[in-house]
């Protein structure tokens, strides 16, 4: 079924005649497909944004399911991946020995990038973009924006990950911390898909 919009203005006592109020409708069957155009206008159907191939975002999605591996350490963990949020996003879960939902980090593109905001068992947030992914699709690198709920800069954080793809069943992903604010310690996790 072709595109409808829906245009719903707003009272001119309130805004000017030129401002649109977004008002959900299902004209086309589309459960949660409106989006507001640049006009302000709300349509039905996905938005062109929707439409582009967010490479890394697209690569990420394929985690989807449960995996088996271990830290640095040797340690086991289990990590998780589902989609969320209509769709938009992708929520990661660490589970480390008996600590469940040690960490989560969410994913989810901002424009042709993908951003990810990690909630980190050291009581702070690193916000992160990805750099691209590498030319052979196998790695995609994520670099530090800022870090919320830290205290001191000499706290330690993450600022660097970077996912390697070895095959459908295999992963790494490799974290960077920031050690006192000047020292990196890098850390691998190696993962499985669980059977």
């Amino acid at each position: 079924m072709p595109e409808k919009a829906v245009y719903s203005p707003v009272h001119p006592a309130v805004h000017s005649s030129n401002h649109y109020r977004r008002r959900v409708s299902y004209e086309n069957d589309n459960l949660g497909g409106n989006y507001c155009d640049h006009r302000g206008y709300t349509r039905c159907g996905h938005s062109p944004r929707e439409r582009e191939d967010h490479t890394a975002f697209e690569r990420m999605k394929s985690l989807v399911g449960t995996w088996q591996g271990k830290d640095g350490e040797g340690k086991p963990v289990t990590i998780s991946y589902k989609i969320v949020s209509a769709g938009t996003t992708l929520m990661e879960t660490l589970d480390m020995a008996e600590n469940k939902e040690a960490m989560i980090t969410m994913y989810h593109p901002n424009g042709d990038k993908v951003m990810m905001t990690h909630y980190c068992s050291m009581g702070n947030q690193p916000r992160m973009r990805a750099t691209g992914v590498s030319k052979d699709g196998q790695k995609i690198s994520f670099k530090l924006i800022d870090v919320t709920n830290l205290a001191d800069k000499k706290e330690n954080y993450m600022h660097g990950l970077t996912f390697t793809f070895k095959d459908a069943d295999h992963f790494s992903q490799e974290w960077t911390m920031l050690m006192e604010g000047k020292t990196e310690h890098p850390s691998v996790f190696e993962f499985e898909r669980a059977k």
